[in-house]
């Protein structure tokens, strides 16, 4: 074996062999040293993906009844600017106890809200069409489902006749111990029961409605989350047309006040059209009684058009709007005009829709006649 040598310049002798191995090795520790370092931000990163990724899947199929539960201190409903400003200052939490109206400056500016944890009356958007059969009701419903975030349903003979029925039952009943329904004040003995929030029925009457009146079967196979749902029933203004409410055994303040407490977030679309039309609709259509006269007939209808207008006044203006089909009928400016007086701009008929017109046939003209952006401004 041979050792091949060198000298330096100082002269010294070099063994090569050893200088190669000696130079590799240090090579070898500096790639090392940098990979390791490598691996070590690579493992890092690695880390970071791994916990980002797993908050983002534990947020995205969080379970939607506990989500709920973490959001009602602070989604009750929307402050007012006043109200904001002033939780602002004081405290981060809103209150589950408040008054606090979501469309005070715009759906509903006269509505009283009791807000609670079980129920808020106010946050929940309506519109009613109430009119007498054979006015032109049902060309209303027509047209006005057209309208953007809108869902009305046809006729519920009568169930919020019923649901009033029900809640006066408790309103009513007295006992040896006082009334059931002493709101702010817990009972005893065999009728006991913790204290009955201020409107926390109105929630139960708004359930009614929003259960006959429901989203398409499409939507609701497809919603992913309760919070997804309930978002987009907040986002949607749900109603009902009605012909009977003016039959129920109630009077017109009874209506007014229950209508006022339990849907409090609430416009009305007031319809009427001249008795002796309405009642020689209802001839035809065989919906009279045999045994009454003609003058008898006339005037139970007198009396549907009194309570209807005596209902619209008890609403006030905000509430309720009054319209007459003899009008609407031959001029589509009437409706535009109740239209814009629910907020919408840029949203206007061409025409006026005729759906039951002689009989119980719908239009047979199926083309739109909404024109305009039609975007709710207020």
């Amino acid at each position: 074996m041979y050792t091949e040598v060198a000298s330096n310049d100082k002269g010294d002798m070099i063994d090569i062999e050893n200088a190669k191995i000696r130079i590799r090795n240090v090579t070898i520790w500096k790639y090392e040293d940098v990979l390791k370092k490598i691996l070590f931000c690579s493992s890092f990163i690695v880390n970071i993906y791994l916990i980002l990724l797993i908050a983002f899947q534990g947020s995205k199929h969080h379970n939607p009844i506990d989500k709920e539960r973490q959001d009602n201190h602070t989604a009750i409903a929307i402050l007012s600017k006043e109200e904001s400003s002033q939780f602002e200052m004081t405290s981060n939490v809103v209150p589950l106890f408040n008054s606090i109206n979501p469309y005070k400056d715009s759906w509903c500016p006269d509505a009283i809200c009791n807000n609670n944890p079980l129920c808020q009356p106010c946050k929940q958007r309506y519109l009613f069409i109430l009119s007498p059969g054979r006015a032109g009701s049902t060309s209303l419903l027509t047209t006005f489902n057209l309208l953007p975030n809108v869902r009305l349903s046809g006729e519920n003979n009568d169930e919020l006749f019923k649901a009033y029925e029900m809640i006066h039952n408790l309103y009513a009943k007295k006992h040896r111990y006082g009334t059931f329904f002493d709101e702010g004040k817990k009972q005893g003995g065999p009728w006991m029961h913790n204290i009955i929030q201020p409107q926390s029925l109105a929630c139960a009457s708004q359930k009614i409605l929003s259960l006959i009146n429901p989203p398409s079967h499409e939507y609701l196979s497809h919603v992913q989350t309760l919070r997804e749902l309930e978002q987009h029933e907040d986002d949607t203004i749900i109603g009902a047309k009605m012909i009977r409410i003016q039959e129920g055994s109630w009077g017109v303040d009874d209506a007014v006040d229950y209508f006022k407490k339990h849907f409090p977030c609430a416009k009305y679309i007031v319809n009427n059209r001249d008795p002796k039309k309405v009642l020689d609709s209802r001839i035809k259509l065989h919906w009279v009684v045999q045994n009454r006269t003609y003058e008898e007939h006339l005037d139970s209808v007198k009396q549907e058009e009194h309570f209807l207008k005596s209902f619209a006044q008890g609403m006030g203006s905000n509430r309720a709007v009054f319209i007459d089909m003899d009008e609407w009928i031959n001029d589509v400016g009437v409706l535009n005009d109740v239209i814009e007086w629910l907020g919408y701009k840029d949203c206007r008929l061409s025409r006026v829709k005729h759906d039951n017109d002689g009989g119980y046939k719908a239009e047979q003209d199926n083309l739109n006649p909404l024109v305009g952006g039609c975007k709710m401004v207020k």
